[in-house]
């Protein structure tokens, strides 16, 4: 599941962490890395992100706030192994935002390959029973990554009828 992220604040500063520390900006960051290439935004960055007029920070910020993005929280979880505390949720991109945003859309980044089923890129596969069944049953998954596609099913009548 995309994008999965730890906060970090995209440079080492005290201001940084004002300007970063904003779950919405960390989920951006993470779009940014994971669906773009874009280098990681790791606290390794020479400069302040300036999230009103950097692209893609603007665009995703205008889609959310006209309502073409949507962030649905499902709960925080704890990662068993790890101990990690994780905040789950899911994303509802309209479809001509997310092909204008991520239309240059990579198949690898530094985290690995993003998945393709059946020959279809990971933008094109569809959001149905028999994809998230082999997902969660077949392909290697963190358990948060799972729970997220588990419960984006299980409420998919009302993360979808939120779109307008």
């Amino acid at each position: 599941m995309m994008p999965a992220g730890m906060f970090q604040p995209s440079i080492i500063s005290s201001l940084d962490a004002v300007n970063d520390f904003d779950l919405w900006r960390n989920v951006m960051r993470e779009f940014s890395e994971e669906f773009l290439g874009n280098p990681e935004h790791d606290g390794s960055g020479a400069q302040s992100i300036d999230y009103n007029a950097s692209e893609p920070f603007r665009s995703l910020d205008a889609a959310r706030r006209a309502g073409k993005l949507r962030i649905f929280c499902f709960g925080v979880g704890l990662d068993p192994l790890t101990l990690v505390g994780e905040i789950l949720s899911a994303a509802v991109i309209d479809g001509d935002v997310f092909d204008d945003i991520f239309r240059e859309l990579v198949s690898t980044n530094t985290e690995g390959s993003i998945l393709a089923i059946g020959g279809q890129s990971a933008a094109g596969v569809p959001f149905e029973h028999r994809n998230v069944e082999r997902l969660l049953i077949s392909e290697p998954m963190a358990p948060a990554g799972a729970a997220c596609l588990e419960l984006a099913w299980r409420h998919r009548d009302v993360l979808l009828s939120a779109a307008t």
